[in-house]
């Protein structure tokens, strides 16, 4: 909607800055307006009135063309003034002084981005109030005036027109120009210049500046403010406005608080218009620039290399659709070089064919970063894409789904509530022809990768079980029948699919080819997307494959059974886990597999708690064989850690509760120290060593152990007897025999001999190799001396061990071996050398 203002000589009007108080008496006033001028806060009302009062300067009757002033303020509705010389008539009659130099000023207020200001050149419809005589404004009262639509008409006759205009010479001119203004809206608005544009008339200054609008859209001209004509140019097209952008009546350009700014963007000057024509001859430090209409000439230098600027001088349907039409949908409301991007994206979209689905997606991101309106050209584009879809989603899905998206919006938009339905199908359709009619299902899998993250998985789902039939099934091979399978259940769960029958059905039918084929990675894969489905119990499936087995060649009971555990990990986790498993078995008739469940459990326990407890939990399943309880004892016992404390007592559980006869080494070394430890089994030391000797103790040849047994049978205080015992057991093992002597003569003092004189005698009367092998060893590596070696036997007491030691000193001396120094053995009796 548009407001109007009427200013010229009248008898009574009224003064919109006192709310539209009546003035009276003969003068130049304002005779009427709309009144929501007045009330609306947007309007700049002083700014508006100082436009309104303006007067340009004529001569009557040669120079009596309207001059067109189009404002742009900086706070406030956009408005333009049709400034209309009033011809001296002499013979005209009312009541009216009768006066030479009056003239009207209609002014237009509103939103003039829909369409070209200059097509409102000369239109009376428009400008009415020129159309009546001098005599009305004093006879008539002012009343308010309606607001009122405006759409010009577009007249190709004035393009025509235009355009020839142009062609005649001034296309460089016209280039320079715009470029011009290009160049000064990139700066503040304090800072700008204004385009002078002098001509020997003032139709050909409305052909320059329609020119120099048409090369923009009209959102972009609307922001452009100019003047056909304007009396005392130089000064009076600047004002100035405060930090609220409010117009000063006085300009002050000292005071901080006051901005440049210019009333016009472009001023013309009919050389007719002698004063103003003498001022338009720019200086170096000159506000504005000129260029010559006379001489078709730009007296100043732009740069016009982009393509843009050759395009504007075509005036052609191209160039009337890119400025009128394209540039139109965005939201540029002022001449800017993003228009040269926009002139590129203009001329891929009126290639006969469309770019590529990734080019296209550059060019549809670079419109994303505009506020796009609708308009019959984006309908156009839009109708376009959407028809070449299926190709771009058959050669490129990624970027196709991403011009979707930019289509999502376009669709918004333009209030297009069928956008949903008409991607849908396509994408649906292209799917299904991928799995069905290609059957390439490598690329039907990728193809719904991407598609089961948008909005049209479901409809494409739908439109995938819909062509699912037996008869394409039983036709694929291994590979592809489980690729479809997992497409199945994937688009099943999608659509939620409510017909459980056929989802449970196809699964048996995948599970038992797998099952056959032996192929874990499948299952997993497959068990995943089944997850989503509550209604199918995959474990129930793969035990009642196991039954249906008629014979097991290859493992393939223990096969799925394992991938059960896999993906029930929770059933090897604890013994109450294993035992519930187990009883499910049982019920299905499945008896075979238990101590293949045991050993999968074995493999998680570790702690002694577990041991013991797992020990406890054996004797609640039936059914175990002596042959599998003594491989399951075996791995229970090889658990133990020997030289490690809290191992004691699950040794000796592991003891008590093995099977009859069974041998468990591990536990049975540890309960050979166990049996130092514990007061009653201490006193049957002889009776349990010889029991653990029937499961192969001692046998292991961890050091670490043998030095700890060694100490605790030297710390125990041994029986003559048990010490014998302990010798003559330890005699076949060299590491035991040879820790257990090196402790023994370590230990002996005159005050402290027992052991020695009982592992002489016991030496002397086995008579064997191993034990007196050891003795000479450990003496030879002290390198002891004949009197310390003399010393040792001086302990003795029974002859026959004498004679068996002077043996040894013999071996290890010699009968004329020279005197050793002192050694540590000899410091330990506190004898000399």
């Amino acid at each position: 909607m548009f407001l109007d203002l009427i200013y010229t000589h009248c008898r009574q009007g009224i003064d919109i800055l006192k709310d539209g108080k009546q003035v009276m008496g003969d003068g130049y006033k304002i005779y009427a307006c709309s009144h929501n001028i007045m009330t609306s806060e947007k309007n700049d009302l002083p700014f508006l009135v100082g436009a309104a009062q303006a007067k340009q300067s004529y001569n009557d009757p040669s120079f009596m063309d309207d001059a067109y002033l189009y404002y742009v303020p900086n706070n406030g509705s956009s408005f333009m003034d049709d400034f209309h010389p009033v011809p001296f008539d002499p013979n005209a009659r009312g009541d009216f002084p009768h006066r030479p130099g009056n003239f009207v000023n209609q002014i237009l207020i509103g939103d003039f981005s829909h369409f070209y200001l200059f097509e409102l050149f000369g239109d009376k419809n428009v400008w009415y109030a020129k159309n009546r005589e001098v005599a009305y404004y004093y006879e008539n009262a002012p009343e308010n005036l309606p607001q009122r639509e405006i759409q010009p008409i577009f007249s190709q006759t004035f393009i025509d027109k235009v355009k020839a205009f142009i062609n005649d010479g001034r296309k460089d001119a016209l280039m320079h120009a715009v470029s011009f203004l290009i160049s000064q809206y990139k700066l503040p608005p304090k800072d700008r210049k204004f385009l002078l544009i002098r001509d020997e008339s003032s139709e050909n200054i409305e052909m320059w500046i329609a020119a120099i609008e048409y090369a923009f859209s009209p959102k972009m001209a609307a922001a452009i403010p100019f003047a056909t004509r304007m009396d005392k140019f130089v000064m009076t097209n600047r004002y100035t406005v405060n930090k609220l952008g409010i117009y000063q009546t006085q300009i002050n350009l000292q005071d901080e608080n006051q901005e440049l700014r210019l009333r016009a963007m472009i001023v013309g000057v009919d050389e007719r218009d002698k004063n103003n024509s003498a001022n338009a001859r720019p200086l170096p430090n000159s506000p504005f620039v000129l260029l010559d209409g006379k001489e078709k000439k730009a007296m100043f230098e732009a740069e016009v290399s982009n393509a843009y600027y050759q395009f504007i001088t075509n005036f052609d349907e191209t160039r009337d659709a890119f400025c009128r039409k394209f540039l139109q949908m965005f939201d540029i409301t002022k001449p800017d070089e993003e228009i040269y991007k926009l002139l590129d994206i203009y001329m891929t979209f009126g290639k006969p064919k469309l770019p590529k689905a990734q080019e296209l997606l550059e060019t549809l991101s670079v419109l994303a970063k505009y506020k796009l309106a609708d308009s019959s050209y984006m309908q156009e584009i839009y109708s376009r894409i959407c028809a070449e879809l299926p190709t771009y989603l058959q050669e490129d899905f990624d970027n196709t789904l991403k011009v979707v998206n930019h289509l999502k919006g376009a669709s918004g938009i333009m209030k297009d509530s069928t956008w949903f339905k008409k991607f849908t199908g396509t994408v649906s359709e292209t799917f299904a022809t991928k799995v069905y009619e290609k059957v390439n299902l490598d690329a039907a899998i990728k193809f719904w990768q991407k598609v089961k993250l948008t909005e049209f998985a479901k409809a494409s789902a739908n439109v995938f079980l819909k062509n699912a039939n037996t008869d394409y099934i039983n036709h694929l091979e291994y590979t592809d029948l489980i690729h479809f399978f997992c497409l199945y259940l994937e688009c099943a769960k999608a659509s939620e699919l409510k017909s459980e029958d056929q989802v449970r059905s196809l699964t048996h039918i995948i599970l038992v080819k797998c099952i056959g084929k032996k192929d874990i990675n499948t299952l997993r894969n497959i068990s995943k997307v089944i997850s989503a489905f509550p209604y199918i119990n995959l474990e129930g499936m793969l035990l009642a494959s196991i039954k249906s087995l008629k014979n097991d060649t290859e493992g393939y009971t223990k096969f799925i059974i394992s991938f059960i555990i896999e993906l029930h990990p929770g059933i090897s986790s604890s013994d109450s886990s294993m035992l519930n498993f187990l009883q499910k078995l049982k019920t299905q008739g499945i008896n075979n597999l238990c101590k293949f469940i045991i050993d999968i459990r074995l493999k998680s326990i570790s702690g002694p708690d577990d041991i013991e407890q797992f020990i406890l939990t054996l004797k609640k399943i039936d059914g175990l064989s002596d042959n599998e309880l003594i491989n399951i004892f075996t791995a229970l016992d090889n658990k133990l850690i020997i030289t490690d404390k809290i191992f004691m007592k699950t040794a000796l559980t592991i003891q008590k509760e093995r099977p009859k006869d069974m041998a468990c080494i591990e536990s049975a070394h540890i309960s050979a120290l166990e049996a130092l430890d514990n007061k009653d089994r201490r006193e049957r030391f002889v009776e349990i060593y010889t029991d653990l000797t029937k499961q192969g103790f001692p046998s292991d040849v961890n050091s670490d152990y043998i030095y700890i047994l060694i100490s605790k049978l030297l710390s125990a205080q041994l029986s003559k007897n048990e010490l014998k015992y302990v010798i003559e057991l330890f005699a076949s093992i060299p590491p035991y025999i040879n820790e257990l002597i090196a402790e023994i003569m370590k230990a002996t003092t005159p005050k402290q001999n027992g052991a020695w004189i009982t592992l002489i005698a016991t030496a002397a009367n086995k008579q064997d190799d191993a034990i007196t092998n050891a003795i000479v060893m450990y003496c030879s590596k002290l390198k002891h001396s004949q009197k310390e070696m003399q010393a040792l036997n001086n302990l003795l007491q029974v002859e026959d061990s004498i004679l068996y030691f002077k043996q040894i000193m013999e071996m290890v001396i010699g009968a004329d071996s020279p005197q050793k120094p002192k050694t540590l053995f000899g410091k330990l009796f506190g004898k000399k050398s």
